[in-house]
């Protein structure tokens, strides 16, 4: 697994959400699956708005997204973990890097009684962009 990017608290306020990101291959040929996932991690009385991580956000360019999921998990100390799972492929042999693009993540601090989507934010987070190889067997140069 690689890991691309992890953002705490030297570079966000400390009450802002810690990203890292990994994919599970850093070069790929083409039709292979590429698996990007992002953990979202925040303390407690802090959320984010999971719509920002919604499949339909995601900046493509050269892949496909393949499939998602997410989930989220909460343990004793009330810190949450937004897992969000993407499985990207590309059928395209006209890119020579695959990108996934930055994608801002809104979060805000959680009030009694209130909806995140009905408070202003408390700030926003962003999630790396990403670049992956590909690998073909065809000449660079076809002149060649």
């Amino acid at each position: 697994m690689c890991v691309l990017g992890a953002r705490g608290a030297a570079a966000q306020p400390s009450s802002a959400p810690s990203i890292r990101t990994s994919l599970d291959r850093t070069a790929v040929w083409i039709a292979d699956r590429i698996t990007f996932r992002v953990d979202i991690v925040c303390a407690k009385g802090i959320d984010i708005l999971e719509d920002d991580m919604s499949k339909d956000k995601l900046k493509l360019e050269g892949l496909e997204l393949a499939g998602s999921e997410s989930s989220r998990t909460t343990d004793a100390n009330e810190t949450t973990t937004h897992t969000f799972t993407f499985v990207l492929t590309t059928y395209r042999v006209d890119a020579p890097v695959l990108k996934i693009g930055a994608l801002p993540v809104r979060y805000y601090v959680k009030r009694a009684g209130q909806r995140l989507q009905d408070e202003a934010p408390a700030g926003d987070v962003q999630v790396p962009a990403a670049e992956i190889a590909f690998r073909s067997a065809l000449q660079d140069n076809p002149d060649d």
